[in-house]
């Protein structure tokens, strides 16, 4: 996967604006290379991105190579996918919830009760009741308390699982 953002800048000493393109993640030397100056913490106008969710404030280039950086890291397509959906649940930004991605678990399951099967039937779940036990009740029962507990997000293509309600620390919540 290639990560390609359009940006627009203004020169702090000519005060033209001008757009170029970046491959990401970056470094800040190929930046000033094409824009002849560049600092790490300037606010870039995003005009145009390759990110698999919408983009819109500026970012500085250390956010823009975070957030590239998390996106080519993660294996699981549906959080890929979902990083909007997740940020918009369970953080404040599509960066804290990179900086989180590992606390993010995706079944493939489409419905609550999907899910509320697969977990009765896996031994090794503190959910798991013996198939010859089980009752229809008990699945519509389970499938909406998953609903309810807040740490399930429905999305297209599977439902993800919040593993923590743990907080980021003020010193990285900063930074998001």
């Amino acid at each position: 996967m290639e990560l390609m953002v359009k940006v627009s800048y203004q020169d702090p000493i000519t005060g033209q604006v001008n757009k170029i393109n970046l491959m990401l993640p970056t470094h800040g030397l190929d930046v000033r290379e094409k824009l002849g100056w560049y600092s790490d913490m300037a606010p870039l106008e995003i005009i145009e991105s390759t990110f698999p969710f919408p983009i819109k404030q500026a970012l500085t280039l250390y956010e823009l190579n975070y957030m590239a950086t998390g996106l080519l890291e993660n294996k699981h397509p549906l959080v890929l996918k979902s990083l909007h959906e997740i940020a918009s649940k369970w953080y404040s930004s599509v960066i804290e919830a990179l900086y989180n991605k590992d606390e993010i678990r995706a079944y493939e399951e489409t419905t609550y009760q999907a899910l509320a099967q697969r977990l009765m039937n896996h031994p090794k779940s503190n959910r798991y009741l013996p198939p010859e036990k089980q009752t229809t009740a008990d699945v519509m029962q389970l499938a909406t308390q998953l609903q309810a507990s807040g740490k399930f997000l429905l999305v297209d293509g599977g439902i993800l699982y919040k593993k923590s309600n743990r907080k980021m620390g003020s010193r990285n919540r900063q930074m998001a």
